[in-house]
């Protein structure tokens, strides 16, 4: 199974790429480091920088199953100006 995982280079997100990887799974990392660290994700997952247009084009490419969100920001204006800025794409 393919999994997208968002906020993978945090310490949660991070955690769990391990963790997936030890299950055999493909795992992919969206996270635009604002908190996360590039250095958390192993070499051997696919990794992404976080652009919000990334995420339809790594869905396909990687022909993903399932998502485990870990990204989040914790200042609420800040959150809803990027939201307003680049807002999520339909699927």
């Amino acid at each position: 199974m393919a999994v997208l995982v968002t906020g993978g280079a945090g310490y949660i997100g991070s955690q769990m790429v391990h963790e997936l990887l030890d299950a055999g799974e493909r795992v992919v990392v969206l996270d635009d480091l604002s908190t996360g660290f590039r250095w958390a994700v192993p070499e051997k997952v696919h990794f992404a920088g976080g652009e919000q247009a990334l995420l339809t084009r790594l869905l396909r490419e990687h022909a993903v199953d399932a998502v485990i969100h870990f990204a989040g920001i914790r200042c609420a204006i800040r959150c809803a100006t990027i939201a307003t800025i680049l807002p999520i794409p339909a699927p």
